[in-house]
């Protein structure tokens, strides 16, 4: 049975309302996961499900990314069903090809099978990894790391939450996502990357004791 969700596109800073559950087995989810460990790829995804049918100049100005570096990825995303083809539009050299993603890209999966959960897990290893060589980039490079220009910054905490505080934590996350997400490149702007991965802990405090 299909005992556990995996919201693919939180991971990718996107959180939507309605859900669409893809059942899928778990040899071809393995390769979806395993195709997404790719930071590109990733991002390419996440650009395409927020901002609607975009070409690929669109999505490597987005990005960061030279448009001619991205066509092997764009190949394999359609490949898996992830993207499909929106038709075209005028440009001033040629008609380019637009893209489309859905917006509400849930995976269902078995929680207890092993490659699935190998491929999730190479998956957030791999954000880990890319985030991990921007910020080696940044703090090589003249970083700011104090006042409200701050761009490097590397944050690890903990907290106790209840359920009312973590569902503040989730909207906050949420805002943030949202906020990056709707900032286009324009003129006077630089790329900024986050990645963010919550976990709970191994335990829960136990109940206070309440004396009268």
């Amino acid at each position: 049975p299909l005992d556990g969700s995996f919201d693919l596109l939180y991971l990718t800073d996107q959180l939507f309302n309605r859900v669409v559950l893809y059942e899928m087995q778990s040899d071809p989810l393995s390769q979806t996961f395993s195709a997404l460990a790719d930071p590109t790829r990733f991002a390419i995804l996440s650009a395409i499900a927020w901002g609607g049918a975009r070409t690929i100049r669109d999505v490597a100005e987005r990005i960061g990314r030279r448009p001619g570096s991205l066509y092997r990825h764009f190949d394999v995303l359609e490949s898996l069903g992830l993207i499909s083809r929106a038709g075209t539009v005028e440009t001033a050299r040629r008609d380019a090809r637009l893209y489309e993603a859905d917006k509400d890209l849930r995976f269902v999966y078995d929680a207890k099978n092993p490659d699935v959960t190998e491929a999730i897990n190479n998956l957030v290893a791999s954000a880990a990894r890319n985030a991990a060589r921007s910020f080696a980039r940044a703090a090589t490079s003249n970083p700011v790391t104090r006042g409200p220009l701050r761009d490097t910054l590397m944050v690890t905490k903990s907290g106790w939450l209840t359920d009312d505080e973590l569902a503040t934590y989730n909207r906050k996350l949420d805002e943030l996502r949202d906020f990056l997400m709707s900032c286009e490149r324009r003129p006077g702007t630089r790329l900024i990357h986050t990645t963010t991965i919550v976990s709970p802990g191994a335990s829960r405090a136990a109940p206070m004791d309440v004396q009268s």
